[in-house]
């Protein structure tokens, strides 16, 4: 699972949209909200907006649970959309500490009950091993290459 030290994500995400062929796009964030990966017809600005969207709309989240007395950082999240779904998933390290976020849309044929065991599996595919470094690494592979 691991390419030269760092984490194969993109495999891993092949896997879940292959589980989950309803899947149109797939952004994985970390929690301060860097691009990690994506999935889907997603270019790398639109990969970057909805990761820094998904950071910011994670921290509302996290206010509404502080407010409430609920927690900081929501587990799961689903909102349904007319043209589909849209699906968060909380990613925590070996320590339980809230490192990433799984970010998926999906359309609206999707069962949201294989959608959510399949970002499950992906999550703890991928917690245990989303260490500082790595996310520098997977974060550093998303932005544009310096010309020659």
């Amino acid at each position: 699972m691991t390419e030269y030290g760092k984490l194969d994500v993109s495999w891993l995400i092949d896997q879940l949209t292959s589980e989950v062929p309803t899947i149109t796009y797939v952004v994985l964030v970390s929690a301060d909200g860097l691009h990690l990966a994506s999935a889907g017809n997603l270019d790398r600005d639109r990969a970057e907006s909805a990761a820094a969207l998904a950071s910011g709309f994670l921290s509302i989240t996290g206010q509404f649970g502080h407010v409430f007395r609920l927690g900081a950082a929501p587990e799961n999240l689903s909102v349904r959309y007319p043209g589909g779904h849209l699906a968060f998933l909380r990613i925590d390290d070996q320590a339980g500490e809230f490192v990433a976020a799984l970010i998926v849309a999906a359309t609206p044929q999707t069962q949201l009950a294989g959608l959510g065991y399949a970002m499950t599996r992906f999550s703890q595919a991928v917690g245990h091993a989303l260490t500082p470094e790595i996310r520098h690494g997977l974060h550093q592979r998303t932005l544009p290459q310096p010309a020659h």
